[in-house]
């Protein structure tokens, strides 16, 4: 899309994300606006030519519905100050509210999302895997994000998003290699007592 950037769109979409992540962290106690602002620089340098500016107010935006306490007033926000477009992007972007089929649900929306909303997904994606080694998750928790990462890598290569998909394929390696080597009898350091004599 070669469509002249909207900055003023760009700033408010950042200030209701600003607004809503104000308190909030990530694992590793970073203030978690960072990264919504990451995932829209990734987007921006990695897969300009899918995105317009209303996806990149999307991708700042893109965890305001689910990190509220008041999704719909965020909502009504969105729809206000960056428009429909902006909320729509917004609003398939966010996992539904009910945890039954939650997963499901959700990547059947990204199978059929216009090709912007499955960009900034990757790029939320990318961002997240490479914050799981200070995250502290459980092994379980950590498989359990990898398949959906593949899941979602599979989903767009499908889509015909190959060259995009690859950006997302690096991180998962790394990752599923980092846990087979924690997986392995031995590798675990352990502390070692010196007595001295």
């Amino acid at each position: 899309m070669a469509t002249e950037f909207d900055e003023n769109l760009y700033k408010r979409a950042l200030a209701i994300a600003e607004d809503v992540h104000r308190h909030q962290t990530r694992d590793g106690g970073e203030p978690y606006i960072e990264h919504p602002k990451r995932v829209a620089k990734f987007s921006f340098l990695k897969y300009a030519r899918h995105l317009d500016s209303a996806y990149l107010a999307a991708a700042v935006l893109h965890d305001t519905l689910e990190d509220s306490d008041n999704p719909n007033k965020v909502y009504q926000r969105i729809y206000r100050e960056c428009g429909p477009t902006v909320a729509a992007y917004v609003d398939l972007l966010s996992k539904p509210a009910e945890k039954h089929y939650r997963n499901k649900r959700y990547l059947a929306t990204l199978s059929v999302a216009p090709p912007g909303v499955l960009m900034i997904k990757l790029a939320d994606r990318i961002d997240n895997l490479q914050g799981l080694s200070v995250g502290g998750w459980k092994e379980e928790r950590v498989r359990h994000y990898l398949e959906d990462s593949e899941t979602l890598y599979r989903l767009a290569v499908d889509r015909g998003f190959r060259r995009e998909a690859a950006f997302l394929k690096a991180p998962i390696l790394v990752e599923e290699l980092e846990l087979r080597s924690l997986s392995v009898p031995g590798n675990h350091k352990e502390e070692e007592n010196c007595v001295q004599k």
